[in-house]
């Protein structure tokens, strides 16, 4: 038995996932948390491994092990043998907020195919889309990891729902539109503001240490000293 990783893993059972020469299925789920919709995720692809074989990311997976935490998100997807509760699939993309935008900062995933195990994770930011926007992209994204070709071909993400206007999708920010400046704009203006308040400041400063000069040389004066 052989394993293919970034981590160690150890296979423990036969089982075959089915294999497809082309990614024609996506999924679409929706993560709750306290009963509102928090994530919603389109996703398809295939995982290319050896010599020109390759599996689709199951539609039928689980996410049921997905997590909204604020300004971090975690879409897990899980499909496992229904006999004996063994692994077979699992991926994991990791988005986080901050500011005006959001990013996919992590992938990971682990394989179970015949009596072999793969294993990959990588961290890098895989795109950023507006706060309040979904990422749609028709392009495939391919990404090589440890002995794995991963092709996504269809990608939908809005893992902050609660951002979003309608308090479902939002509006489309669509891959390779360029982001909006406004970020840009108020670091600028709280810089500005910042550097102009300190100007005040010292200038205030400068007029009351010269105000208590002159009444000292006064009092002196008048002192006689």
């Amino acid at each position: 038995m052989t394993t293919s990783f970034v981590t160690d893993v150890i296979a423990t059972t036969t089982f075959t996932m089915p294999m497809t020469t082309d990614a024609k299925k996506f999924g679409e789920w929706t993560v709750v948390k306290d009963g509102k919709d928090c994530m919603k995720i389109l996703l398809g692809g295939v995982f290319q491994y050896g010599e020109g074989e390759s599996i689709e990311i199951p539609p039928e997976a689980s996410s049921n092990g997905s997590k909204c935490m604020g300004d971090v998100a975690l879409f897990n997807l899980l499909l496992e043998e229904e006999t004996s509760a063994t692994k077979v699939f699992e991926m994991n993309l990791q988005f986080e907020m901050a500011d005006d935008t959001y990013k996919l900062t992590r992938l990971n995933f682990t394989l179970l195919i015949d009596v072999k195990t793969y294993v990959g994770d990588r961290h890098s930011v895989f795109l950023e889309a507006p706060v309040g926007d979904y990422f749609f992209c028709d392009d495939k994204w391919t990404e090589e990891i440890a002995s794995i070709t991963l092709d996504i071909t269809h990608r939908k993400f809005q893992p902050f729902v609660q951002s979003t206007k309608d308090k479902d999708y939002g509006d489309e920010f669509k891959c390779g539109d360029p982001l909006p400046e406004g970020k840009t704009k108020r670091v600028g203006l709280i810089v500005t503001l910042t550097l102009l308040a300190v100007f005040i400041v010292a200038v205030g400063l400068f007029f009351v240490l010269r105000k208590k000069g002159s009444s000292y040389r006064r009092f002196t004066n008048n002192s006689g000293v």
